[in-house]
């Protein structure tokens, strides 16, 4: 018999270099990829995903390959990999210097 069971993780995700902290918690599927996270992290913070991003869990990139259009970076396909069980997970978007102010990372645990 398969086992369908599947498990709800409160994940708290927080700007990185911002005073006061802006954070938002939220609860997901361990079922969930990595992109389907990336959406939710957009719509929780109201964002329009108009930057890039990626992921680093255990100082593995993970994102969208096409991103890195010149093989430059070893970025892994982020719909290949679940939640799974609670761990570190960075999540980077934007580079752009008039975004800075709002950080450009955050954390979620």
């Amino acid at each position: 018999m398969k086992n369908d069971a599947h498990e709800a993780w409160q994940l708290k995700i927080e700007l990185d270099g911002i005073c006061p902290p802006i954070w938002r918690r939220i609860l997901v599927s361990d079922r969930i990829n990595l992109l389907e996270l990336h959406e939710f992290i957009q719509e929780v913070f109201g964002w329009e995903d108009n930057h890039l991003h990626e992921f680093t869990i255990g100082g593995i990139t993970f994102g969208d390959p096409e991103n890195d259009e010149f093989g430059d970076f070893d970025i892994h396909e982020e719909t290949e990999i679940s939640l799974g069980s609670p761990q570190s997970i960075i999540f980077v978007f934007s580079s752009n210097k008039a975004f800075s102010n709002l950080g450009n990372s955050a954390q979620i645990a």
